[in-house]
């Protein structure tokens, strides 16, 4: 697969119709983009995700009682519904709504704990979509 930035390189070159410079600055070109094209945005450091599904924070800040979190997931349409599991336990249906799109704070994140949040099609819970890991900062 060639990556984007190399592709829009080369139509740039052919769209100005130099086919000669092109020929020859060509070979040169894709050697140095490849090895150079990266991504300019930094992640988010925020967000730990595997799959449609995000959660930020992550990890929640240190403080007082229980932190939140935001779980968030997007869609293709169909139906979604979103569990989770503490410290690799048996899933719970969550408190958000079954929806295409959607979003929800999950306001029970304390330290020490692993919250694995799933991202089901449908609901019958048997499809999963992706997952994200939540963790909170100890004080």
């Amino acid at each position: 697969m060639i990556p984007f930035c190399v592709r829009s390189l080369v139509r740039s070159i052919l769209r100005f119709g130099d086919f000669t410079a092109a020929s020859i600055l060509l070979p040169a070109i894709l050697s140095v983009s490849i090895v150079g094209c990266r991504p300019s945005a930094k992640p988010d450091k925020g967000r730990a995700s595997v799959g449609p599904i995000s959660a930020s924070p992550n990890p929640v800040p240190a403080g007082q009682g229980s932190g939140t979190t935001t779980i968030s997931w997007t869609g293709d349409g169909s139906v979604r519904e979103v569990y989770c599991s503490i410290d690799g336990g048996e899933d719970q249906r969550n408190w958000g709504q079954p929806g295409k799109t959607g979003s929800f704070d999950a306001n029970y994140i304390n330290a020490g704990a692993v919250y694995e949040f799933r991202l089901y099609r449908g609901t019958d819970h048997k499809e999963l979509l992706g997952s994200v890991k939540v963790t909170r900062n100890q004080e």
